[in-house]
């Protein structure tokens, strides 16, 4: 009987801290959760250290929607370019922050 490929491991200070970076990366939060079917508050949390397991479907819904693989969203300090979420591939998750003066 062959070996399984192991599961990636949950470590939820990981996984706060790649979302963290992520999401000051200019990346809405709320885009993201509502594509990885999840409510803005539940990915909120997750972020807060509130939920220390948010189970792996919910992350890996999050890696499916910011469409980076599971076990870089998991790895301990990941390399910038591995995080990185590029416009074109995803245009609704970059954040275009617009002023309008109001007069």
């Amino acid at each position: 009987m062959q070996d399984q490929p192991a599961e990636p491991t949950l470590d939820p200070e990981n996984l706060r801290a790649n979302l963290r970076r992520i999401f000051d990366s200019g990346v809405n939060q709320t885009r993201i959760a509502k594509a990885a079917g999840l409510h803005r508050v539940h990915v909120a949390r997750i972020l807060a250290g509130s939920i220390e397991n948010p189970g792996i479907s919910a992350v890996a819904s999050l890696a499916g929607a910011l469409q980076i693989p599971l076990e870089t969203l998991l790895q301990a300090d990941p390399p910038d370019a591995d995080l990185r979420i590029s416009p074109k591939t995803f245009p609704i998750a970059i954040d275009k922050t617009v002023t309008h003066r109001v007069q």
